[in-house]
């Protein structure tokens, strides 16, 4: 091999990571489009950073192509999109919400699928960094609501939509 070219197993890594990269470039890109069509960026954008850091480490359903993954991504931005919809939500029921998806995203993850199995040292770390973001964004809700009660609405959508996802992976899985 040549001073500073890759051999064609590099290569494939590269372009593999780059496929990825560019996936996810487009999953968002939908998302934030879809949230913007819909008049629920903001909601949308709130909703996202905050999903995006419980669904790393926590795992749940994943689909098995790139085109399923992708239509799995807008059926759950629809689905934020009409959460932040119907303002049905009083501030007690996003509070129950929070406790109980809460608890189903706490005592179920991380959850592995066939693509990706945890090691038992990978379970402990996702378990733990998973239960850190979970309490961090719960703190923050109950400090900033007031003055940011897109926060806890957020942290709602993201922790309903995460316990759906861990329950279908535990059925599927």
């Amino acid at each position: 091999m040549q001073a500073g070219l890759a051999d064609t197993k590099e290569l494939e890594v590269y372009e593999y990571g780059l496929k990825l990269v560019f996936l996810k470039f487009i999953h968002i890109v939908t998302i934030l489009i879809m949230g913007l069509v819909g008049n629920e960026l903001l909601n949308v954008v709130t909703f996202l950073l905050i999903y995006i850091c419980i669904r790393e480490y926590s795992g749940g359903y994943h689909a098995k192509s790139s085109s399923g993954c992708y239509l799995c991504t807008i059926a759950v931005t629809l689905a934020a999109i009409a959460f932040f919809k119907f303002e049905l939500f009083y501030t007690w029921m996003i509070w129950l919400v929070l406790l109980i998806c809460g608890g189903i995203v706490w005592f179920l993850s991380p959850q592995g699928n066939e693509n990706n199995p945890l090691e038992p040292w990978e379970v402990q770390r996702y378990r733990k960094r998973t239960r850190v973001f979970l309490l961090l964004f719960l703190m923050a809700s109950i400090i900033i609501h007031r003055f940011y009660p897109l926060l806890e609405k957020g942290l709602a959508c993201a922790l309903l939509i995460q316990s759906i996802m861990l329950l279908i992976g535990k059925v599927d899985g």
